[in-house]
């Protein structure tokens, strides 16, 4: 499992020329995208996947076809065989010709189409795989039990996350950071913050490992909420992550807020954060540990 960075993750951008078609796929590809939880979202996915990469197979062979077409008339207008026909070869070169041009915009079409929904399915796996290994990693509603649940489940940073947590007697470098100008008048604050600039040196090269590997994927930070996770939640968790972007000028690709429970809305809002500088924005749900 792991999660890519975060300057390609925005695989939802606009396109802005669509016509009218487009813009309905788009919405249908939407609708698939903001439902996190559903057991059926990986059937959904393949089901329209596959619808389209059809279309593009059967558009390649009218394409294929009228290529075919206009080889063949272009060897008879060469051998001057057009002569002795009674009509004459230019205009049924020239509509094979717009045909072609044609049925190829609208397999390109097609492939763009195809490679935006197999972009989505891959981030939906890509979320819920996290989601489900750190969950599956949290024995406790604990920082120290969420960092070691990053380091087992984030495949890009684990192998020194792991490093680094063992070859010290506490971690409490990432736990309660405040950011600001000056901690008295600290604008943000989190749980838990994974990046280069808190990390500590180690008698061993996992400090250096692991810098490296923050600096090229990006920091981790970690939210507790007690009770439901709602829209207003997401939403000043979104400013707050904002807020750390801008001051320390570190991306965050991997932002999790841990609660009780999450509302429909929060799913959604957390599905496409504002800040392009923000990766995945995932909630875990964990009712049944205590904190």
């Amino acid at each position: 499992m792991s999660a890519k960075g975060s300057s390609n993750k925005k695989i939802d951008e606009d396109k802005a020329n669509n016509n009218s078609n487009d813009d309905d796929d788009d919405d249908d590809d939407d609708g698939l995208s903001s439902i996190p939880e559903s057991p059926t979202l990986a059937t959904r996915y393949a089901h329209r996947a596959a619808t389209l990469v059809h279309s593009i197979e059967k558009n390649s062979y009218i394409i294929i076809g009228i290529v075919v077409a206009l080889f063949i008339l272009s060897i008879l207008d060469m051998l001057e065989v057009h002569a002795n026909l009674p009509f004459s070869l230019d205009p049924i070169i020239t509509v094979f010709s717009a045909g072609s041009i044609v049925a190829l915009l609208y397999m390109v079409r097609m492939m763009i189409k195809s490679k935006r929904v197999l972009e989505r399915w891959a981030d939906a796996f890509e979320r819920n795989s996290i989601s489900a290994g750190i969950n599956i990693s949290m024995g406790s509603k604990t920082k120290e039990e969420a960092v070691r649940a990053i380091a087992e489940t984030v495949e890009e940073v684990g192998p020194q996350l792991r490093e680094y947590i063992s070859s010290r007697s506490n971690y409490n470098e990432f736990f309660d950071i405040a950011f600001g100008k000056e901690i008295s008048t600290a604008t943000t604050q989190f749980d838990i913050v994974i990046d280069k600039d808190n990390l500590k040196p180690t008698e061993n090269s996992s400090y250096q490992d692991l810098k490296m590997t923050l600096q090229k994927y990006g920091s981790i930070i970690v939210k507790f909420v007690n009770g439901t996770i709602d829209a207003n939640t997401i939403l000043s968790y979104s400013n707050l992550l904002s807020k750390y972007v801008s001051i320390t000028k570190n991306n965050v690709s991997l932002a999790l807020i841990i609660g009780d429970d999450a509302t429909s809305d929060a799913h959604n809002l957390a599905l496409h954060p504002k800040d392009k500088k923000i990766g995945y924005m995932i909630i875990i749900e964990r009712p049944l540990l205590m904190p």
